[in-house]
């Protein structure tokens, strides 16, 4: 949530700025995600 509220601030009136900006951050997310499930072996 305090993603959203930031990038909602940082992005008030460009929906296509605050996407790709939430795009990144859950791309990122999503990456380490499946980083450390490879670590581990789990993938």
């Amino acid at each position: 949530m305090v993603l959203k509220r930031s990038l909602a601030q940082r992005f008030p009136t460009d929906r296509a700025a605050y996407t790709a900006a939430k795009t990144t951050f859950i791309d990122d997310v999503v990456a380490n995600a499946l980083s450390e499930s490879s670590l581990r072996g789990d993938g």
